[in-house]
């Protein structure tokens, strides 16, 4: 493991540098909800808690990229979430 590996480690226990050998076309990912999320400008309740769930499994660099990219877009107001919306009313 390098320094780099093990740092990750540390701080995102469940990411990996490498890509998963057991993902199947079928298996929802972190970037499919993401790509979902921008493309519709909404993360839906359904959606958020999908992706808490596959947090606490091993994924890859791009899923991890992806979800920082969701991140800054709920952040900065690109993307509406309706878990938000919900708790306003």
């Amino acid at each position: 493991m390098t320094k780099l590996q093990g740092s990750y480690r540390k701080t995102y226990p469940h990411f990996s540098l490498t890509k998963s050998m057991n993902e199947t076309p079928a298996m929802t990912r972190i970037r499919d909800l993401v790509q979902t999320a921008l493309a519709t400008s909404y993360l839906t309740v359904e959606a958020e808690n999908q992706l808490r769930q596959l947090l606490t499994t091993q994924y890859d660099l791009e899923d991890f990229n992806a979800f920082m990219t969701l991140q800054e877009a709920a952040m900065t107001g690109l993307v509406r979430q309706e878990s938000r919306e919900t708790v306003a009313k």
